[in-house]
Order: C-alpha cells, then sequence, then structure tokens
C-alpha cells in the first residue's frame, strides 16, 4: 500500500513539473524510478492553490484509507487554522542577524502549515522565495506527504511571484530540507527560531513506533500515552531558548491522568502566551474525533507571576481569532485548580487518610473500549435490537445515577441512537472482556459535572470514559451511595477541578477512582439506602433517601456540621436521577 501510494505521489509531482517547467527529480530525489505524469489529470496546475493540493492528496490513490489514517491520527490542518497558526508563532519568533529564523513542522503531512510559514516569512522581512524557503524545516514519516509537502511549498512559491529559475531552486531548498524521518526516533539537530505542529492524535499502542523506545527517550510518555505527548516534549526540545511556538494538540492535554508530566513540563519550562479553545470553532475541525486546543508561547521558563491568556473563538479570520479573553494563572506545579483553604485541606486529609481504604485494593476497576477498539466497536453497533444474546453498550449520556434508563438516546461516531446495543461479541472485544462485561457491576461516569455512578446488573458493554467497577455486591452497593452523595462531590471538586474540559465539565479519571477512599467503618447503612434508592420511583422519595444518603456518607467518613456547613459553600450540583 505505501508503495502504491508513493508511485502515485511520484506521478502527481511529474505531472506538475511537466506543466510548471521544472524537473521533477527536484522533489523526487528518493524515488528508485523515473515516473509518469498523470493522464488526462485535468488539473490546471498554474492556479491551483497549494491547499488544495493536499485535498486532492486526501482524495486520490495517494492518501491512506480512512482508517489508515485514523489509526495513525494523520489529518490536514484546515487552511484558515494554518495561517492563523503560522501569525501567531511568526509574532513571537527570535530574528537571527545573520539569516531568517529557522521554522520547523516536525509533522509537517502534506505541507499546509509550512506553506503558511513560507508566506508570512516573505511577508514579514521582504525577502524573496529562494531565501525564505532555505528557512523551512519539515519532517513526516510518509515519503508520499514528503513529497506533496515540497511540491506545496513550491507552488506557494510559484503563486508569491517565483520566476521558473527562482522555483528551481526553490525545488533545491525544499528537497534538501524536508525530508522523511521519524522524528521520535531520530530527533532534529538544528535548533528551530520558531515552530509550528499538528502531531497525530493517536494512542501510541496503535502506531509502528516501538513503545519501549519513546518511554526511554521522552520522560512525559506514561500510562497509555497519546502520540501527541512526546511530540510536544520534542517541539519543547527543538527550540532555541526563546523560541516560539503555535502546536495544535487534543484538550486532552488538560485532563487526562497519562499528560500530567507533561503538563508540568509545560508550565515549568515554557512562557504560554495564548491558549486557544476550539472546541465550538467549526471551521478549525480537521475530521480528527477529539476536540482541540491551540498553545501559542516562547520556549523559556515563565516569571512568577506570569499569565495566559485563554480564548474561546466561536470563528476564526485570517490573522487571529474573534472571542471574549478571560485572563488565568498558570500555576508553576499545576494548570488553574481550585485553591483550597485550610480548613478545606483538614476535610480533605480526613476523607483520604488512614481510616480509609483505596476501592482499587477493593475491587477490580477496568475503563471502558478507547481509541481504535471503540471505532470498531461502533461499526457493530445496531440500534434497538432486542435479540437473546445482545448487548447494550453504555457511554457517558446514558448512565444516569443509581439506575440506568431504560432507553437513553445518545450520540455515539456522528449519529444519533436511540438505544444501541452490540448483537453479538465484535472483534474488538475478547471473550474474557466480553464475559466481564456480562457480569453485574458498578459503572461510573467518566466526565460529568459530579461523579455520577450506577447499578448495573444487566450485560453492558463499556465505552470511552465509562468506569466498570467489579466485586463484593454489599461493599459496591455501599461505594454507590458514596459516590453520589454530596461529601464525595464536594471532595471530587477541590481535588479535580483543575481538570476542566469544555463545557464546565469535570472529569473523573480511573485513577481517581481507584484511589478513591472508602471508609473502612460505618458504611453498612449506606448499601440498603442505596438499594431503596436505586427501587425508588416517585421523585419525593428519591430526595428523602439522598438526604439519608448524604448524611450517612458524612458520618461514615467522620465529618461534623463545620465540615458540613463549609461544605455546602461550594458550586457543588446535586445528584440527578
Amino acid at each position: 500500500m505505501q508503495a502504491l501510494r508513493a508511485s502515485a505521489a511520484a506521478s502527481v509531482v511529474a505531472s506538475a513539473a511537466e506543466a510548471l517547467g521544472f524537473p521533477a527529480e527536484l522533489i523526487l530525489r528518493e524515488c528508485g524510478s523515473d515516473p509518469s505524469p498523470l493522464s488526462a489529470s485535468g488539473i490546471d496546475w498554474t492556479s491551483l492553490d497549494p491547499h488544495d493540493l493536499t485535498a486532492l492528496h486526501l482524495r486520490s490513490s495517494i492518501a491512506a484509507p480512512r482508517r489508515e489514517r485514523q489509526a495513525s491520527g494523520a489529518y490536514a490542518t484546515p487552511p484558515v487554522l494554518a495561517c492563523m497558526m503560522a501569525e501567531e508563532a511568526m509574532a513571537l519568533a527570535p530574528w537571527r542577524p545573520e539569516g531568517l529564523p529557522i521554522c520547523l513542522d516536525p509533522a509537517c503531512g502534506c505541507g499546509g502549515l509550512l506553506v503558511e510559514a513560507l508566506r508570512v516569512v516573505h511577508a514579514r522581512s521582504g525577502a524573496d522565495t529562494v531565501v525564505a524557503s532555505l528557512a523551512l524545516r519539515g519532517f513526516d514519516c510518509d515519503l508520499a506527504s514528503v513529497w506533496m509537502a515540497r511540491l506545496a511549498v513550491m507552488l506557494a512559491a510559484r503563486k508569491l511571484g517565483a520566476t521558473s529559475e527562482e522555483l528551481a531552486r526553490v525545488g533545491a531548498a525544499v528537497a534538501a530540507n524536508i525530508t522523511a524521518r521519524d522524528v521520535l526516533a531520530e530527533p532534529p539537530r538544528e535548533p528551530a527560531d520558531w515552530l509550528l505542529m499538528n502531531p497525530p492524535y493517536v494512542r501510541a499502542v496503535r502506531t509502528a513506533a516501538d513503545r519501549r523506545h519513546i518511554r526511554r527517550a521522552f520522560a512525559t510518555a506514561t500510562g497509555p500515552f497519546d502520540l501527541h505527548v512526546p511530540f510536544v516534549e520534542l517541539a519543547v526540545r527543538c527550540l532555541q531558548p526563546g523560541g516560539s511556538f503555535a502546536i495544535l494538540t487534543t484538550n486532552k492535554l488538560f485532563a487526562a491522568e497519562y499528560a500530567r508530566g507533561l503538563r508540568r513540563l509545560l508550565a515549568d519550562s515554557v512562557a504560554l502566551r495564548r491558549v486557544i479553545d476550539l472546541e465550538a470553532c467549526e471551521e478549525a475541525r480537521c475530521g480528527a474525533l477529539v476536540d482541540q486546543v491551540l498553545l501559542v508561547g516562547v520556549a523559556h521558563p515563565p516569571p512568577p507571576e506570569h499569565r495566559v491568556q485563554v480564548l474561546r473563538p466561536t470563528t476564526l479570520a485570517a490573522g487571529g481569532a474573534s472571542s471574549s479573553r478571560l485572563q488565568v494563572e498558570l500555576l508553576r506545579e499545576r494548570w488553574p485548580a481550585v485553591r483550597a483553604s485550610a480548613s478545606e485541606l483538614q476535610i480533605i486529609a480526613r476523607m483520604t487518610g488512614a481510616a480509609a481504604r483505596s476501592l482499587g485494593s477493593l475491587a477490580q476497576v477496568r475503563g471502558g473500549l478507547r481509541g481504535f477498539d471503540y471505532r470498531r466497536c461502533c461499526e457493530a453497533l445496531v440500534d434497538g435490537e432486542e435479540d437473546l444474546g445482545a448487548m447494550r453498550v453504555l457511554t457517558p449520556g446514558n448512565i444516569r445515577a443509581y439506575r440506568l434508563p431504560t432507553r437513553a438516546p445518545v450520540r455515539l461516531a456522528g449519529r444519533r441512537w436511540r438505544d444501541p446495543v452490540l448483537p453479538t461479541r465484535p472483534d474488538a472485544i475478547n471473550e474474557a472482556l466480553w464475559r466481564l462485561f456480562g457480569r453485574p457491576k458498578m459503572v461510573v461516569k467518566g466526565v460529568g459535572p459530579r461523579p455520577t455512578a450506577a447499578w448495573c446488573p444487566e450485560p453492558g458493554a463499556l465505552l470511552v470514559a465509562v468506569w466498570g467497577v467489579w466485586g463484593d455486591e454489599e461493599l459496591l452497593w455501599s461505594v454507590l451511595g458514596l459516590l453520589n452523595s454530596r461529601p464525595v462531590a464536594w471532595l471530587h471538586y477541590h481535588q479535580l477541578a483543575m481538570a476542566r474540559i469544555p463545557r464546565g465539565s469535570l472529569r473523573t479519571p480511573m485513577a481517581w477512582l481507584a484511589e478513591f477512599p472508602v471508609p473502612r467503618e460505618r458504611i453498612g447503612p449506606l448499601a440498603e439506602l442505596a438499594r431503596l434508592r436505586f427501587e425508588a420511583v416517585i421523585p419525593a422519595d428519591q430526595a428523602t433517601l439522598q438526604e439519608q444518603i448524604d448524611a450517612a456518607a458524612a458520618r461514615a467518613y467522620g465529618l461534623t456540621r463545620a465540615d458540613l456547613r463549609l461544605m455546602a459553600q461550594a458550586p457543588v450540583r446535586p445528584v440527578q436521577a
């Protein structure tokens, strides 16, 4: 497949070379054969926009199949966003006395960011396209994408007025400086003055990169890390002191447990100027199934009172974002968090102290399907089938406190479902996990305004951001009452308010659930109350039982009336049925 794509890419380049009058060998220096131009391509190379080349690449046989691109995390940066990134980073870039600042894209793909870098350097410095192209550096694992990136920069140079002779010199420059390389295995040696990057968002276990090598080479690569984690660390390494960057990445960076080390690295090593949340901006979407943020800053430690500008645009314009601005303080050790008073810290210490055991030591805690397995599972879903052996799927959208609804419409894989089920075991779930999903369990939402747990007596497959707990049923009923109680919602707020995601929800990481403090004594009444709450259908009865559960949880944690009065001041939402 890779050889086929490389051959098709070479034909595209040969077609462009024939139309524009430059030797194809300038770009195809790694090609072992003499490619033939596209026959009857119908492409007007004299007027083709460089960004249209990316669309052509993805539509043609050159590009990897959609599933393969999803597995590798390869997505093109929208032109308006690429323009904004180049403008933002170039405005902060240091200028060299001896020449233009060097721009690096360590995951260049088809060259959309390099095209905008060339345009910005040419516009701001007044240098001709040949000199501007000498300041570009780009790397990508896929040789076909590298060839297309070289061609895109040449098309951009021609659009900026390069003559045929200058175009040949631009081709020589990009052939030398835009190359095929796995930067995680062989990092660039030349420090960059400014950096643009849209790294892959994919679990490293699904790529060809050796996971053990990445763990050894990158200190931030811990836990089930995504590839954007080592790429962002690499970006920090590649910049010279004072160099600027604009990095497009997933908003998991702010919340995921595996990104804790990366957050600490960024807080200590770079001065972020802007964090631009693109979740509400449709024109910035690149097709990835994640919400994105743009990080803009400078590679030097932040001053003591450093503040970051947070933007949440609903639309983008070339050269900037239109939005309201919010000033937040970037703490050196943690991202913006709720500051607890001395009294609140004492309450947290009592609830998590020696009188409690971790839930992970008493029961089995595991997460649902995600990433590539999640997508494969979604492909096997059917809607509303009640056949014997079918298993419903559980997502944050169909979990309510205590009892799962009989039917709850949810949105999965880009469409609405009335009652999604798996008619048979898909390949993404092995037999042992399928049997585990079929057992009674407690399920917990991974995202939401507060902890929400439900009892699941029937078979249910866990999808992304849903945690399952298996163990002694009496214990699980007690924990069910604790997790839905106000004291635990208060604890969750103070421990995890730093992990905010769009629309104000909080994450409930599986690591937090595994370390959840279960009191050693006085939890017996909670099990009976939780069962009664599970059976209750009248709202008045539910409210009365919830008050009793809150009181029982307070007694189990040894909380005083003064503690409860202090807790009542926190903005914790009541539990919802």
